[in-house]
């Protein structure tokens, strides 16, 4: 079974073939307690913070569709003004790997999150970006991000 450092560095390999050329894309594990209440964590850390349940049904697609529009933003002097030839097939490879790896943890739920970047930037040791949106995967082996973002 992939790691979820292997799937950060497939993120990070997947971004570099885009005209995203500011940005620090993550997956990783976030540190809470096992015996937390990981709602009530997140609560706890960020009072401010907005969950927004995602239906399982359909979520492979509305994934798609985020790395999509964040593989876009783009700053001064790109390198590349379209994604390279090579993003399709590793966007999809990405997907399928996450999917599988949040299965086989016991995903129970996915939340779009916001008014948490305060925490995340404690936790995620790249820090994060100015413009961001942030995907909690929560299982029954604790609890993933899927940072997308950019920064100029």
């Amino acid at each position: 079974m992939i790691s979820e450092t292997q799937l950060d560095t497939k993120l990070s390999i997947l971004q570099q073939e885009t005209v995203n050329n500011g940005g620090i894309w993550r997956f990783m594990k976030l540190p809470i307690p096992a015996q937390e209440n990981i709602e009530e964590f997140l609560l706890h850390q960020s009072p401010s913070l907005e969950l927004r349940l995602l239906p399982e049904e359909g979520i492979e697609t509305y994934l798609r569709e985020k790395i999509d529009k964040w593989s876009t933003y783009v700053g001064p002097s790109p390198s590349r003004t379209e994604n390279s030839s090579q993003y399709e097939r590793l966007k999809l490879a990405f997907l399928e790997e996450l999917l599988h790896f949040i299965e086989l943890k016991g995903l129970k739920k996915v939340y779009r999150v916001e008014g948490l970047d305060n925490w995340l930037k404690t936790v995620i040791p790249s820090g994060t970006d100015h413009l961001s949106e942030e995907h909690i995967f929560f299982t029954k082996h604790g609890a993933y991000v899927l940072h997308l973002g950019f920064s100029s």
